[in-house]
């Protein structure tokens, strides 16, 4: 009985180390120099968006962009389009998005 119970709390200690804790991070899109591209509607797009950063080794949870809010005055290529990509990933990759251009 005493080896069963030795054994539960290791396990429970195994899977509960493993946990990564995940971090929300956030990414205004630009008119047309998002590495990932574009797509046709939004559901593609963030599809672009995490095939991108899958190739790359970085899982994206919880991926979204949101409506514009507001209006805006630049239509460069790397002006943002008042249009917000939300995801979360492991804290791990926290740098990685940062090199990419997401902030927390």
């Amino acid at each position: 009985m005493k080896k069963g119970i030795f054994i539960l709390v290791l396990l429970i200690a195994l899977f509960s180390c493993t946990k990564e804790k995940k971090v929300v991070m956030r990414y205004y899109q630009t008119q047309c120099n998002d590495k990932w591209g574009y797509g046709s509607n939004d559901t593609e797009t963030i599809q672009n968006m995490v095939t991108y950063f899958k190739d790359r080794g970085i899982i994206i949870y919880s991926p979204s962009l949101s409506l514009p809010d507001g209006s805006y005055i630049c239509r460069a290529c790397i002006c943002p389009t008042n249009r917000k990509f939300a995801v979360s990933v492991e804290e791990d990759n926290v740098e990685r998005m940062i090199a990419e251009g997401f902030y927390r």
